[in-house]
């Protein structure tokens, strides 16, 4: 809200204009997830975070449900919310099977 009025973020670049500075690892995590990172919260893997001098290196996964499938990436964002130095770290799940929502 800014002078009384609801702002509406419409893209990924007006969020990332609306995030500003990446200053915690929320921020850093949410730079991920507009990338099409996940969170896995069951796994190290999927799911972790190294605070250093000029941003986040974190850990995160895509997702696949069909064959079910988890990839681990690690990657940095820096303080201007560039995902830089990203890795793939392999499968660490390879389903035969489906996931059906």
């Amino acid at each position: 809200m800014e002078s009384g009025k609801w702002k509406v973020v419409k893209s990924e670049n007006e969020l990332k204009r609306f995030i500003d500075k990446i200053d915690n690892v929320y921020e850093a995590f949410l730079i991920g997830l507009i990338n099409d990172y996940q969170i896995d919260n069951s796994s190290g893997k999927g799911n972790g975070f190294l605070k250093q001098k000029d941003g986040f290196k974190l850990n995160m996964m895509k997702y696949e449900s069909c064959p079910e499938s988890k990839e681990s990436f690690t990657f940095f964002v820096n303080k201007n919310g560039v995902i830089q130095n990203l890795e793939s770290n392999g499968f660490y799940l390879k389903a035969k099977d489906c996931i059906v929502y």
